[in-house]
């Protein structure tokens, strides 16, 4: 068989078939005028690169690389601490696995007549905001002027979205306030951070990244709090399709994250290969939960870093997800104090309800025991560790794999 030079050409670009590749390679090892081709290829695809004009690499991309270069942050002195092996044993998933989707609520529960009118228009100028930072628009490109103007019409008489300016009220007992608390104290923060950086312009085609991220993330939070806010997509929610770590990798790692504080950067060394969800409703519920424990601990961090990590072997039949911060003694204290429910008047009590909600919904997930057992037997917890602060919640691994995966390119909405 002859080849072509488009055939050697396509065959580096990998988008030759894979019989073709097969044969072209088979020939490479016998044919001379074939590995000629596959030679001139590989000069013509070097003089290309040779033609674009040299641009400086940015400081997120620095950043990324060094740290897939680093070694994974070292969790097992907390493995081995008494902590953690007493969780290993204790720990049971149950007999039926939780999928999410128990969190729900209805916008007409909601007793305050203003927020009922704002979450839905919340909600709407978020499928906007998506719609102009995902897929091919000239955001993802690097070309704001739209994204810019969407912002600016819609903060000239207040801000973008209708986030509550206190949250003393938005008890986690009420299953109402407990959705409003879920929706507006997960990723809103962080996402606000980003919606400034790009007004001032001051960011990068990552940041639009992040951002993209942050409001798929938050619509599908707030399909899966209220489940009359948007019907049809929540009919797709809730059918089965496997979420992996992987999902959460990609949007976490080397991101900047915020929550009412400068931002700092994630680091993520520790993430297994497989699915954490087996819907779209829970994956929601599992998201949320990072967001909680993320948003807790990043404003106490002393060196504007923190780690997320999931790791599945150190809990049977579980996934165990960590969040570690080098923190002050004091700063500590604090989080101490709000998980033994220890009121703090130097602590906010949107901390508070960040942890119960976390905490709320790891009892969801274990229905088999009691709420107390939970909470003693540490399947949600936090432990101090040299100078490091680590929180984390336990959620039921997948045992069986069947289902479709999510795509772990651009998720759809």
């Amino acid at each position: 068989m002859e080849f072509s030079e488009q055939t050697a050409l396509d065959y580096l670009l990998g988008v030759l078939p894979r019989e073709d590749s097969n044969a072209f390679e088979e020939s490479l090892e016998t044919d001379a005028n074939t590995l000629q081709l596959y030679l001139q290829a590989q000069d013509d695809c070097a003089n290309l690169s040779l033609s674009a004009i040299p641009q400086k690499s940015s400081s997120d991309l620095r950043s990324r690389i060094l740290q897939v270069s680093s070694q994974p942050f070292e969790l097992t002195p907390l493995f081995d601490t008494s902590i953690i092996t007493n969780l290993c044993d204790a720990y049971s998933s149950g007999s039926t696995r939780y999928t999410g989707g128990g969190v729900s609520s209805s916008i007409a529960d909601v007793s305050d007549s203003y927020r009922r009118d704002t979450l839905p228009a919340d909600y709407q100028n978020l499928l906007q905001l998506f719609n102009l930072v995902s897929g091919t628009s000239s955001a993802s490109m690097g070309i704001n002027d739209e994204l810019e103007d969407w912002i600016r019409s819609n903060s000239s008489s207040g801000p973008v979205f209708n986030t509550p300016s206190q949250t003393s009220d938005l008890s986690v007992d009420n299953p109402s306030l407990q959705s409003i608390s879920r929706t507006y104290l997960s990723a809103f923060p962080s996402l606000y951070y980003f919606l400034e950086k790009i007004i001032s312009k001051n960011s990068t085609v990552a940041d639009v990244r992040r951002l993209f991220y942050l409001c798929r993330d938050q619509l599908k939070i707030m399909r899966a709090s209220f489940r009359d806010l948007d019907r049809d997509r929540l009919v797709e929610d809730e059918k089965l399709m496997l979420h992996g770590a992987g999902l959460l990798r990609s949007k976490w790692w080397g991101a900047n994250h915020t929550f009412f504080s400068p931002a700092n950067r994630v680091m993520c060394g520790n993430f297994f290969d497989g699915p954490v969800t087996e819907r779209c409703v829970e994956f929601a519920e599992y998201d949320s939960n990072l967001y909680c424990l993320a948003n807790l601990l990043s404003p106490r961090s002393v060196d504007s870093q923190f780690h997320i990590e999931t790791v599945k072997d150190i809990l049977p039949d579980g996934v165990l997800a960590v969040c570690s911060a080098k923190t002050t003694s004091s700063a500590h204290d604090d989080i101490s104090d709000i998980i033994d429910g220890r009121p703090t008047p130097n602590v906010p009590s949107r901390d508070a309800h960040l942890w119960n909600l976390v905490s709320q919904s790891v009892q969801r997930a274990h229905q088999h025991i009691s709420g107390d057992e939970v909470k003693s037997q540490k399947f949600l917890g936090c432990y101090r560790q040299d100078s490091f602060t680590h929180v984390w919640f336990s959620w039921p691994a997948i045992l069986n794999q069947d289902g479709a995966d999510a795509s772990t390119g651009k998720p759809s909405l």
